[in-house]
């Protein structure tokens, strides 16, 4: 019965459109919101699975490790984040906000800031 059940479950997957990048971020953002953090991270990873490089999902894993109070990996996430998108305002003041909510890393939440303010659109407002 299990071979019946892998075949069947196969084939369901082969059948199913692969959902892009986009598709799948929404998907993580809209878990985010309802509250469903693991669901939304799981969206927000298969992205990444897809393309490692996509800054709407290294950013929504970032709060999903956020909001569940693990701030130094939330703030880790962001690093890579500005690192590959290095003129990043959104990047940038989300790092300094978190740095700014955890204890002692008041000099991370400064430079992070700075960054936001050489970044920033003139009037840009968060």
């Amino acid at each position: 019965m299990s071979f019946l059940k892998s075949l069947f479950n196969r084939k369901q997957s082969e059948a199913a459109p692969q959902q892009s990048p986009a598709e799948l971020n929404s998907a993580g953002l809209e878990c985010l919101r309802n509250g469903e953090i693991d669901k939304a991270r799981s969206f927000f990873d298969k992205a990444l699975a897809l393309d490692d490089g996509n800054f709407d999902a290294l950013y929504g894993r970032s709060m999903t490790f956020y909001v569940t109070g693990n701030s130094a990996k939330a703030a880790d996430e962001l690093r890579k984040l500005l690192k590959a998108n290095p003129t990043s305002a959104e990047a940038g003041w989300q790092l300094a906000r978190v740095c700014e909510s955890s204890e002692g890393r008041r000099p991370d939440a400064i430079a992070a800031y700075k960054h936001f303010i050489e970044h920033a659109a003139p009037g840009e407002q968060h």
